[in-house]
């Protein structure tokens, strides 16, 4: 019986999958999409229906005779999501719809310590929730990507220098559903969305770091530790500088990051003209544009 209700809810899970890239679709689309049966998707779709995740549209129109179709979408407006992005210099919160839009959206600093740092999260929720007369009953629960080692409960380093119990303070402050996971994985369950393989590798390269997700068979892996293809981390450089994150020299991360060449850079400024040139003399204006705009100009920092 467990066997059978893992694969129903696959099934659902299939067809909301299938809406929101698709967005509207009629249940003999669905069907044939999916390689469904019709009687197995009007029932699955029957209790969407009733669970308020999918509304039932106008009917489509067809030059065909017969009954005409009806036409199905998600429910964008069943819940709101609540996602909150920490990164080490900034966390940024929003609320959205089901389709993914974007209701609400607010970027302040990371503060050094963690429960001071949550409670502003709370207060801008809170502020958030009251504007948008947000509630349990018309809110999902708050997704939140972390940067760093996480096991979904602790932020383990990343952002604080001491293991963090985030979804005990979060959920019992503000009485919702609270998950939470590495930034890179979180990512790569948004590529699942749109991707057509099961299996897959994700590398992410962005200004806070380097990082992996390995998916197979359309299951994130964690490993051991929870740092399952974290490149970033990989020892490439013996000699190379400390990093505050795994606690080694040299790794990836700390060689070739762009935290590191928008350091590098900064160091070299004044050694640079086309650099100087580029950000008006003014090292606060380096960005990772203007450095590739350098190095493509003849710069020195490379």
């Amino acid at each position: 019986m467990a066997k059978l209700h893992d694969v129903k809810q696959q099934n659902k899970q299939d067809i909301i999958k299938l809406l929101f890239l698709e967005k509207i679709l009629s249940k003999k689309r669905i069907a044939l999409t999916l390689g469904l049966s019709f009687a197995s998707l009007t029932n699955l779709c029957r209790e969407l229906l009733e669970e308020g995740l999918i509304i039932e549209k106008e009917a489509i129109i067809s030059k065909k005779a017969g009954r005409r179709e009806i036409a199905l979408e998600i429910n964008k407006n069943f819940k709101r999501i609540i996602g909150v992005t920490i990164n080490p210099e900034v966390t940024t919160i929003i609320v959205s719809d089901l389709s993914f839009t974007i209701l609400k959206k607010v970027v302040m600093r990371t503060q050094p310590l963690g429960e001071p740092h949550f409670d502003s999260i709370i207060n801008v929720i809170h502020k958030i929730s009251s504007n948008l007369l947000l509630s349990s009953l018309n809110t999902l629960g708050i997704c939140i990507s972390i940067y760093g080692n996480t096991d979904g409960i602790y932020a383990y380093n990343g952002i604080w220098s001491v293991p963090t119990n985030v979804i005990e303070y979060l959920s019992s402050k503000l009485n919702l559903p609270v998950v939470m996971d590495n930034n890179t994985r979180c990512n790569a369950m948004l590529e699942q969305i749109y991707s057509t393989n099961a299996d897959f590798i994700f590398i992410k390269y962005i200004e806070a770091g380097i990082s992996g997700a390995v998916v197979s068979n359309g299951v994130i892996l964690y490993g051991q530790d929870n740092n399952i293809a974290d490149i970033g981390h990989t020892i490439v450089n013996i000699s190379g500088e400390y990093c505050d994150i795994c606690k080694r020299k040299g790794c990836l991360e700390k060689t070739i990051s762009m935290e590191t060449i928008l350091s590098f850079a900064k160091e070299h400024f004044h050694s640079d003209p086309i650099i100087m040139s580029l950000c008006n003399n003014d090292s606060d204006n380096i960005t990772m544009n203007k450095i590739i705009e350098a190095v493509e100009l003849g710069s020195i920092i490379e």
